[in-house]
């Protein structure tokens, strides 16, 4: 996957860098009086761009949206989520955000790492916290609409997933109650390092179901070994899950494949990135 996210850092257009490093100076002028010293692009991110940014003594991040990702989020409810979580000390401080754009400035964080098995206490840690808040945002996430949004585009499907849509229903019909998740827990969303561990990127947040935040984590990452996954049951809910949990929990793992498997080819259609490609196919597969 690496070698993907390097490749398309290459592939980056040399233009639009040189537009969005102007953009960066105006907002640094603006919000902080600052100018900018040094501007890199960060080869992260599968939705936005995201460059590092340093002003004197002062280093940041700023995220920019991937234009052909346009409609597809809702910068003025993540403005919202950011506050909510404010209060938890779970996120990056956030020092300028652009609702309409969703553009996001950032103070850079040293030494940090994505997650691996290493950090694997520390990121349910992290999904616990959030959990345990029992915040709402009042807009619910629903994985049949976003199935349909991603299937919203002229290409070919890259693989057939309908003999499992019948899982989305199932888990769209469960009656528990919503709180305020993630929805992408990725190894790049999260960042361990000396100043803190820190869960960010919040433009899929909704209220949901919190099981599909489990899932979500051990899919994204692709946790196939059975002790670790039960590692992460056990620290999430300080037992082993009944059978019903058992039951809604891989209902969801099943859901979230065909949803990340529609989601890689959709944006394999419109960015042309051969990780889309792979990300679709390690779905397709694990389904």
């Amino acid at each position: 996957m690496t070698h993907f996210i390097f490749h398309a850092s290459l592939c980056y257009n040399t233009c639009m860098k040189h537009l969005e490093q102007e953009k960066t100076q105006k907002i640094l002028e603006e919000v902080l009086k600052e100018k900018i010293d040094e501007f890199s692009y960060l080869p992260q991110g599968l939705s936005n761009h995201n460059f590092y940014v340093k002003s004197g003594q002062h280093e940041y991040v700023i995220r920019f949206p991937k234009k052909a990702n346009e409609g597809l989020f809702n910068y003025h409810l993540e403005s919202q989520v950011l506050r909510l979580v404010e209060e938890l000390h779970i996120n990056v401080p956030t020092l300028f955000f652009d609702q309409e754009e969703g553009i996001k400035l950032s103070p850079y964080i040293p030494e940090a790492n994505h997650f691996s098995l290493d950090y694997i206490d520390e990121a349910c840690d992290l999904i616990l916290t959030l959990h345990h808040a029992r915040l709402k945002t009042g807009v619910q996430y629903n994985i049949l609409e976003e199935f349909k949004k991603y299937q919203d585009y002229p290409g070919e499907p890259l693989f057939d997933t309908h003999y499992a849509l019948d899982t989305l229903y199932y888990v769209e019909s469960l009656d528990d109650e919503k709180i305020l998740c993630h929805n992408d827990l990725v190894e790049g969303n999260f960042l361990f390092s000396p100043q803190g561990n820190f869960l960010i990127d919040y433009e899929y947040a909704k209220d949901n179901h919190p099981f599909f935040d489990i899932m979500s984590f051990i899919t994204e990452n692709d946790i196939q070994d059975k002790k670790i996954r039960d590692h992460i049951f056990y620290r999430y809910f300080q037992r082993k899950p009944s059978s019903q949990e058992k039951t809604k929990l891989l209902a969801f793992e099943r859901a979230l494949h065909v949803l990340s498997a529609e989601w890689a080819s959709y944006m394999y259609y419109h960015h042309g990135d051969e990780l889309y490609y792979e990300i679709a196919w390690l779905k397709a597969q694990r389904l």
